[in-house]
């Protein structure tokens, strides 16, 4: 592969936003991989309700990803921030629902499974065995 130059490096490449099919809701949910300025937003809420609590990211990571990378098939953002009346407000969606977007979003957003475990284990919550 060639090196890229700064014009190349500098010239937003956005792919397609992805749906997400919801059909407790009726229809689908799109989302889409956050601008580097989205992100920034996204981990310093995250980083914000570490700050406050713990085991926050835990608790909020879903729903907090869900406002970030949420939009509409345009790709335009359906939440002006990732804030706590957001993420509290989407937090009293089904949590079917809150899992299946909140995977997808992750994963596009390559702050999924792996990674997602990680910042878990390193955040001193402790995740109890399936039992079986």
């Amino acid at each position: 592969m060639a090196a890229l130059t700064a014009e190349q490096l500098l010239k937003p490449h956005m792919p397609e936003p992805v749906a997400v099919p919801c059909p407790e809701l009726g229809g689908d949910v799109y989302i889409r991989v956050m601008p580097g300025d989205r992100k920034i937003l996204f981990d310093a809420f995250m980083h914000g309700k570490r700050e406050e609590d713990g085991d926050a990211y835990v608790k909020w990571f879903r729903t907090a990803v869900i406002a970030a990378a949420s939009c509409n098939e345009r790709g335009e953002f359906l939440f002006e921030r990732v804030d706590d009346a957001t993420v509290t407000a989407l937090a009293k969606q089904s949590a079917v629902v809150i899992q299946r977007i909140a995977d997808e979003a992750a994963d596009i957003n390559l702050i999924g499974g792996k990674r997602r475990e990680d910042l878990a284990k390193n955040s001193g919550v402790t995740q109890k065995p399936a039992s079986g």
